[in-house]
This record gives C-alpha cells, sequence and structure tokens, in this order.
C-alpha cells in the first residue's frame, strides 16, 4: 500500500469496523433476550482507540505522537527486525 492510499484505506477499515459491531450488538441483544440468566457486555474498544488517536494531545502518554496513520519505520526495524506486512504489501488492484 502506498502512503497516499492510506487514508482512503482506513475509511474502508472504518466502515468495516462500523459494520462488525452493528452486527455484535445485534448479537448480543438477540442473546440476552433468549438467555435472560445471563449478561452480556459490549465494550467498544473501536471508540476508544479512535478517540486516542484522534485526540493525542488530550493525554500525557500519546501527547508526543504526530502520525497516527502511518507506520512508523524505526518501530519495525528496531524492535521488529522485519518490515510490517502493510510496508511492503502492495494493493491488489
Amino acid at each position: 500500500m502506498a502512503a497516499d492510499e492510506g487514508a482512503a484505506v482506513a475509511q474502508d477499515w472504518k466502515a468495516d469496523v462500523i459494520d462488525f459491531n452493528c452486527r455484535l450488538e445485534i448479537m448480543i441483544s438477540t442473546l440476552g433476550n433468549k438467555y435472560l440468566d445471563a449478561t452480556f457486555f459490549l465494550f467498544d474498544m473501536n471508540g476508544l482507540f479512535s478517540s486516542v488517536l484522534d485526540n493525542t494531545a488530550d493525554s500525557g502518554l500519546t501527547a508526543a505522537y504526530v502520525d497516527t496513520t502511518h507506520n512508523c519505520s524505526v518501530y519495525a526495524d528496531s524492535y521488529l527486525g522485519t518490515p510490517l506486512p502493510s510496508m511492503t504489501s502492495k494493493s491488489p488492484d
């Protein structure tokens, strides 16, 4: 994936995550209605991560991060030893 494709891919993934979360909410509601003696919880990690990534300056822990949309090649090289898949993968187009 080229760097300029990142925003479009992120939008596609965002739509997929929203769709998945909607389906998950329906499943949990259905299970709750079927098993009245059980309690089900849904924690929206996507909302939490989106909030952190969209507002990095709001927390002292993430305030130093400037670019939250691209892979960090220094991290990939130093800690992983190999490039991340998104750094070497090509678009299926």
